[in-house]
């Protein structure tokens, strides 16, 4: 069996230092998505998408300020949902700077240091000039404007780039935060649109959207960690072609599966999740009716035996679509594991990685069946999205663990290689 995890005997220059803190901002990233995502299912199920119906305030006030006592019904998801994803931005944005280090020299750590300072005082002027006004009013409660609120952000990143002294070395990984961020940044303009332009249609993009940045996050810790620092190079073991071909029907799953997410949020967005009350056939048949004579009589069966009101042709064949993907889902992942177990098991990284996806479509199915079964409740509904979601982030893994282990890398410099040979580890330690 060969080792798929070498030990940590890299030297500066010959590849990337783990740095802790930077993996773990990383890890808080892809962990933040995954509520965020669950929450955004909720949203859906309960039709809640335009409980708040301005943006980027709260019914008038800065989303920050929103009263907590008015987080009733469709608001809570609605809000939670926004908080959530100011959430993700904000940890984006401090991942960046870890990322890049912008107070690695003394003159940056002064300047950037001035520039927080800055803001805070500017922003705790606000606050004092509007203390005062609301006593001269006789007000009680402190408004603050998205200017206000704009001071004290770029107070705390000017706080949190001052000691971001340290980047990581290499450049691939470092733009990598800075597309996570734009990704993110688009994500939080999609979702304003989605109310501001009242669009379906930006609704659906909104929650595909999100299941790729959940995956770039994931991956962007994945290359932060260190396995991925002290990962063996296989390409020239006996099994380097099997474990490449496992690369290439991951990639094949994780189309499959984006596919399977943009039919689902279809079918969620197009009031279709119960178009077909019955399960494993559509009406009692193999395939569901296809005219208005076939739509009439499923309707009627929907009335007498399921007590739900009728739907449209349309809604029945996405829903349907939706099943058909999923069974094309499980079989390519299927495939997957039994290639794995097949051909390249002796690689740990790349076994436990099927055995993740094979556990999670199984899951996703049970939740699925549950969802039909039940009649769409609403927290078994938003779980068969989230655990889509995760379906789809633990496929991305599989390529990027593959792709690590038996690509065909560069071969280290001389002066690199020579120093590797008894190099102190305490160089590997956390920056």
């Amino acid at each position: 069996m060969t080792p798929d995890y070498a030990a940590p005997t890299i030297p500066p220059g010959a590849g990337p230092l783990y740095r802790r803190l930077l993996h773990l901002c990383a890890l808080a990233v892809a962990i933040s998505v995954f509520p965020l995502i669950w929450m955004g299912g909720l949203v859906t199920t309960y039709g809640a998408g335009l409980s708040v119906p301005d943006w980027p305030n709260s019914y008038g006030y800065n989303m920050f300020l929103f009263p907590p006592s008015q987080w009733l019904g469709g608001i809570f998801y609605e809000h939670t949902h926004r908080l959530l994803g100011t959430l993700s931005g904000f940890l984006s944005i401090t991942l960046a700077l870890m990322a890049w280090g912008p107070a690695r020299t003394p003159l940056r750590r002064q300047f950037i240091g001035l520039f927080a300072i800055a803001m805070w005082a500017t922003f705790i002027l606000t606050i004092g000039a509007n203390l005062l006004l609301n006593r001269v009013g006789q007000q009680r409660t402190l408004h603050l404007s998205n200017v206000d609120v704009l001071f004290a952000s770029l107070a705390m990143i000017g706080t949190i780039a001052r000691f971001c002294i340290a980047r990581d070395d290499r450049r691939w990984v470092r733009w990598l935060t800075i597309v996570q961020l734009l990704v993110v940044i688009i994500q939080g303009l999609l979702g304003g649109l989605r109310v501001t332009e009242l669009s379906i249609e930006l609704a659906m993009v909104h929650a595909c959207f999100a299941q790729l940045f959940f995956s770039l996050a994931a991956f962007t810790a994945l290359t932060l960690s260190t396995w991925w620092r002290n990962a063996a190079d296989q390409s020239q073991v006996r099994e380097a072609s099997s474990g490449r071909w496992a690369g290439r029907i991951a990639i094949a799953c994780f189309g499959i599966i984006f596919c399977q997410l943009i039919a689902g949020a279809l079918m969620r967005h197009n009031l279709a999740g119960l178009a077909i009350p019955d399960l494993p056939l559509a009406f009692g048949k193999l395939l569901p009716p296809t005219n208005e004579a076939g739509l009439e009589a499923a309707n009627q069966m929907r009335i007498e035996s399921y007590h739900i009101g009728p739907t449209t042709l349309t809604r029945v064949w996405l829903h349907f679509a939706h099943r058909c993907g999923a069974v094309l889902v499980t079989m390519g992942i299927l495939t997957y594991g039994v290639f794995v177990l097949m051909k390249v098991r002796q690689s740990r990284a790349v076994v436990v990685t099927a055995a993740i996806l094979l556990t999670l479509v199984t899951v996703q199915i049970t939740l699925g069946v549950l969802t039909v079964y039940w009649q769409k409740p609403a927290d078994i509904a938003s779980g068969h999205v989230a655990v889509g979601a995760l379906t789809l982030m633990a496929s991305g893994v599989a390529i990027a663990v593959t792709a690590r282990l038996y690509a065909h890398r560069k071969p280290m410099s001389t002066s690199a290689a020579a120093a590797v040979e008894g190099y102190p580890k305490a160089h590997l330690a956390t920056a």
